[in-house]
C-alpha cells in the first residue's frame, strides 16, 4: 500500500514529515458529516461540512472549506474556512448538486428537529444563500442524497425519516423546486444513504443502514423514482455508516456498513442480479463510526476505511485501512486493518483528491470541532520489510528480544524514511534519504514503555515508508 502523510490534525499525532506542521482547520462544534466537490469553479475539491449544537433544537449550521490548491512547488496549501451558514436544528447530512438553472452547485441540508430539508443556492464562489425551505412530508429527516431518480437529466432528492423509518423521494424541477414522488419504510433510524444501481438496469437504486434495526434497506428503482420492491438485509448491532463499492471486481456495487456496538464492519456482495447478501465481517478493532472507499494502493481496485473509536492497546481513536486483495471476478478479500491516523474521534470519512495528484485522500470530519486530512501518496515502494519478518499483507509482526526489533528496508529515491512509535509517541533515531537507486538500509528500533508493561510483540504497518511505517507493540 501507499503511504499516507497526516497534514492536519487538531489533536496531538506525532510530526511525521515537514508538511505534518501545516496548520489545523478548526471547526467549532461536533463535525458530524462531509462532502466534497468544487464549490468555486477552480477545479480543486473543496468541502462542506455539517454541524449541529449541542443543544439539538437549536438551528445548526454548515461550514464550506475553500482549497486552497497547491503552491508553485506542488505542496498543497490546505483549506480556508469560510463563515458558517445557519440551518436548521440538528442537520446530520448534506447534499450537494446542481439544482437550479445557473450551473454553480448547491447544498440540500435536512434538519431533523425542524422536520426540514435546506436547499442553499451556491453563488460559484464557494458563498451559498437560502433558496427554499422543504417541509411538508419530511418526519425528523436523517440523511439526503442526490442524483437523478427518473432518469430526465435532472436532479432529484432521497431523504430518510426518522419517524417511522422511511425514505422519500423527491423529483427535481431543473429550477430549485422538488415534488415528492414515492416514499417506503426502511427499519428504524435509516441514518445514511448512498445510491447505486444494484441491478444492472440503468436506474439508480437506493440503500440506506438502519442503526434501530441492525440492517441494510435496500429498495430497487423503477426508473421514475418509484419503487418495485424492498429488502432488508441484516448487519451487525448498531450500524452507523454505508458505503458502496465493486469490492470483488464482478463489476456489481457492493456494500459495507461499520456496526459500532458488535466492533465489526460488514461486507455485502451483489450476487450480479440485484441481491445484496452478506459476505462476512471485517475486525474493526474497536467501535466502528464511519466508513468510506477508495483506491489508496492505485491498483484499480476498492480499498476500505473505517475510523474507530478506539485503536488497538492504544485505548485512542483513529482511522484504520482495509486493502482490498480481490484478484479476479468475484474474488473478494481484505488485508488486516492497518493504521492511518490516530487521535481524533472521526465521525465521518470524506474521499476524494484534494491536492489533484490522482491519488484519493481522506477529510475527516471530527468530534469537537476540526477536519484532519490524510493525503495519499503514489511516490512508489520504499522502505520495504526484510526477511526478519513475515509478511501478512498490511501487518507485519515480528518478535522482539528486550524491547528491540531489527531488519532491513529497502529506500527509493528522494524519500525519506523515518520509523514512527506513533503509540508512544517515540521516535526511533533512525532515519534515511535515498540518494536515486534502492539502497538497503540496516536498522535497529527500541521500543521503549514508559507504561511499564512488556513489548513482546511487536506490530508493523507497512504503508511502504512514505512517509513512515507506524510501529507499536503489545
Amino acid at each position: 500500500m501507499r503511504g499516507f502523510k497526516i497534514l492536519v490534525a487538531l489533536t496531538a499525532v506525532a510530526a511525521l514529515s515537514a508538511a505534518a506542521t501545516a496548520g489545523p482547520v478548526p471547526v467549532p462544534g461536533d463535525a458530524v458529516f462531509g462532502r466534497a466537490a468544487d464549490l468555486d469553479g477552480d477545479g480543486d475539491q473543496d468541502v462542506v461540512i455539517v454541524r449541529p449544537e449541542d443543544d439539538q433544537f437549536l438551528p445548526g449550521f454548515v461550514q464550506v472549506l475553500i482549497n486552497d490548491g497547491n503552491d508553485g512547488g506542488g505542496n498543497w496549501l490546505g483549506f480556508t474556512t469560510n463563515a458558517p451558514i445557519q440551518v436548521g436544528a440538528e442537520p446530520r447530512s448534506v447534499a450537494i448538486g446542481l439544482f437550479n438553472a445557473d450551473a454553480h452547485p448547491d447544498l440540500a441540508v435536512p434538519a431533523t428537529f425542524s422536520n426540514e430539508v435546506r436547499i442553499l443556492h451556491g453563488d460559484g464562489a464557494g458563498g451559498f444563500t437560502l433558496g427554499s425551505t422543504l417541509g411538508t412530508t419530511f418526519s425528523q429527516p436523517l440523511a439526503v442524497a442526490t442524483a437523478d431518480m427518473d432518469d430526465d437529466g435532472i436532479l432529484d432528492l432521497v431523504v430518510s425519516n426518522n419517524v417511522p423509518g422511511r425514505v422519500d423521494t423527491l423529483i427535481g424541477d431543473g429550477l430549485g423546486g422538488f415534488t415528492e414522488v414515492d416514499n417506503y419504510f426502511t427499519q428504524s433510524f435509516p441514518d445514511t444513504i448512498v445510491l447505486v444501481d444494484f441491478d444492472d438496469d440503468g436506474a439508480l437504486d437506493v440503500a440506506t443502514v438502519n442503526s434501530g434495526g441492525d440492517s441494510v434497506t435496500v429498495a430497487y428503482n423503477e426508473g421514475d423514482g418509484t419503487y418495485s420492491g424492498v429488502v432488508h438485509v441484516p448487519v451487525g448491532d448498531n450500524p452507523l455508516d454505508i458505503d458502496a463499492a465493486d469490492y470483488d471486481l464482478d463489476g456489481s456495487p457492493d456494500v459495507t456498513t461499520s456496526n459500532i456496538n458488535h466492533d465489526t464492519v460488514s461486507v455485502l456482495l451483489n450476487n450480479g442480479s440485484g441481491s445484496v447478501l452478506p459476505w462476512g465481517t471485517l475486525a474493526a478493532v474497536a467501535q466502528p463510526i464511519a466508513v468510506a472507499s477508495g483506491d489508496f494502493d492505485t491498483d484499480g481496485d476498492a480499498d476500505l476505511v473505517a475510523s474507530v473509536a478506539s485503536f488497538q492497546f492504544s485505548g485512542q481513536p483513529g482511522v484504520i485501512l482495509y486493502e482490498n486483495l480481490a484478484v479476479s471476478d468475484g474474488g473478494a478479500g481484505f488485508g488486516a486493518p492497518g493504521l492511518v491516523l490516530l487521535g481524533p474521534t472521526v465521525l465521518d470519512l470524506i474521499v476524494t483528491d484534494v491536492n489533484d495528484d490522482g491519488v484519493d485522500d481522506i477529510v475527516t470530519a471530527n468530534a469537537g470541532g476540526g477536519v484532519s486530512t490524510v493525503l495519499g501518496s503514489a511516490e512508489g515502494a520504499c522502505c520495504l520489510p526484510g526477511p526478519t519478518c513475515v509478511e501478512d499483507q498490511t501487518l507485519l509482526e515480528c518478535e522482539t528480544v528486550g524491547g528491540v526489533w531489527q531488519g532491513t528496508a529497502t529506500a527509493c529515491a528522494g524519500v525519506t524514511c523515518p520509523f514512527v512509535d506513533l503509540h508512544l509517541e517515540k521516535t526511533a533515531d533512525v532515519s534515511e534519504v535515498c540518494d536515486g537507486t534502492p539502497t538497503p538500509v540496516t536498522f535497529t528500533i527500541t521500543l521503549t514503555n514508559p507504561g511499564g508493561f512488556p513489548m513482546e510483540n511487536v506490530t508493523v504497518l507497512d504503508f511502504e515508508c512514505d512517509p513512515v511505517i507506524f510501529v507499536g507493540g503489545d
